[in-house]
């Protein structure tokens, strides 16, 4: 396994507190390439590595400097790890060590602690891009159509968008939608166009009963009084994040964060307030109802870009770091079947346990509730977490007691950075 690593000293912030040649000294053996550089995503830096990753034929690829979710919330380090997956590193052998909130930010009065800190997070990251498994990549041709799911004035505004932009819409409502639509007294030349256009179908008094894919290729199922109906679509738009109906039926099939009142939230309500933790799905910003008119229209304007963005690209890449079963050890319980919150698990006629890859979100309970041990992540099965706790258990730390902690993704990485800025600026 060939391995690049890759530091960034964050324009000095990492720099200013962390030996970097200490702390590489002590961790970097595992790299066949070791580069520093002031910034990863500056441009130069970038064609650096993904040369190194083309001609050293790398296997995997460590980005020591900023946090895990800079690479995938932020569309600087989303470019960087597509590049790199492009140029042929299988994306769950790009690991992220965060040298900057974990460790600069964290510990910026003790440059000797933060500089071990910093070794045993490089090798620890070194180690995991070596073991990672390989996780197969599913590539589809995007469907030129969206979902939107609410016949709301920003319903109205980001249909005619990605209508004008030569995309499909299918526009539900649970209540009456046309008549909604035309409550739109200030949308009228607006609602007139979207309920006129031959792209556009408009289908009132129905719910979600079904739902599979991502981004790119969904398959929604919506029932009416006279029987269900399927579209199929690249994406889907939320039109208002605090019509709850929709959002709970959307979290029946697919990953879909929430409030404490129970509306959408978006990945980052500052710089990512469209996005939310599916790829495919975005939700409208939420406005008071007696917000302006033009500020409506942006929230929506925005939401229906940030989907085109997406869906514009030649081609929408899945990562299948789904729930998968050891036939060795499954008994056919079935209690997968019953704990799986998407449907995803069935007992074949084999009498073993199977998985539905465009229903399975990867959460994990299936995992936890096996009475004898027959599933994992295809990500981060169950060698490989052993292994991890292996390495972090060996890795000198600069006090006398140690703490492993896992941190999903979802909340706990961005919790543990958000304390780590607020320690940085003196909290």
């Amino acid at each position: 396994m060939s391995l690049g690593l890759y530091v960034s000293r964050c324009g000095g912030r990492v720099g200013s507190v962390v030996d970097l040649d200490t702390a590489l000294g002590a961790s970097g053996a595992l790299a066949e390439v070791v580069r520093v550089f002031d910034d990863l995503s500056d441009s130069s830096a970038q064609e650096v590595i993904v040369s190194d990753v083309a001609e050293k034929q790398l296997d995997a690829v460590v980005l020591a400097g900023h946090s895990v979710e800079h690479y995938t919330r932020s569309l600087s380090g989303q470019y960087l790890k597509q590049r790199i997956a492009d140029a042929g590193v299988n994306p769950n052998r790009i690991v992220a060590a965060n040298l900057l909130e974990q460790v600069a930010l964290a510990h910026p009065d003790d440059p000797a602690g933060a500089t071990l800190k910093a070794a045993a997070l490089i090798r620890v990251a070194c180690s995991r891009a070596i073991e990672a498994p390989y996780v197969e990549q599913i590539e589809t041709q995007p469907i030129r159509s969206v979902l939107i799911l609410g016949a709301t004035t920003e319903g109205a505004v980001a249909a005619q968008r990605l209508l004008q932009l030569g995309y499909g819409v299918v526009i539900a409502d649970r209540k009456d939608g046309l008549a909604r639509l035309r409550a739109s007294a200030e949308l009228g030349a607006t609602v007139a166009y979207v309920t006129g256009h031959p792209a556009c179908r408009l289908i009132s008094d129905v719910r979600m009963v079904d739902g599979e894919g991502w981004l790119g290729d969904y398959s929604i199922t919506l029932e009416a009084e006279n029987g269900p109906s399927t579209v199929e679509v690249g994406g889907i738009l939320l039109a208002r994040p605090d019509e709850t109906a929709w959002v709970e039926e959307l979290r029946t099939h697919f990953k879909v964060d929430v409030d404490d009142q129970g509306s959408a939230r978006s990945l980052d309500p500052h710089t990512h307030p469209a996005e939310t933790v599916d790829a495919g799905i975005m939700v409208v910003p939420l406005r008071d109802e007696s917000a302006r008119i033009a500020n409506k229209v942006s929230g929506a304007d925005s939401a229906a870009m940030a989907l085109v963005l997406k869906l514009s690209q030649t081609r929408a890449v899945h990562l299948v770091d789904v729930s998968r079963v050891d036939e060795d050890l499954c008994g056919g319980c079935a209690s997968c079947v019953k704990t799986c919150a998407f449907g995803a698990c069935t007992i074949g006629d084999d009498g073993f346990s199977h998985v539905d890859v465009r229903r399975c979100r990867g959460c994990g309970k299936c995992v936890v509730s096996c009475p004898v041990g027959a599933r994992d992540i295809v990500n981060s099965p169950h060698d490989y977490l052993i292994g991890a706790i292996r390495t972090l258990a060996e890795v000198e730390s600069p006090g006398d007691e140690k703490v492993i902690g896992f941190l999903c993704a979802g909340c706990g990485y961005p919790a543990a950075d958000s304390a780590a800025r607020h320690i940085g600026q003196g909290g």
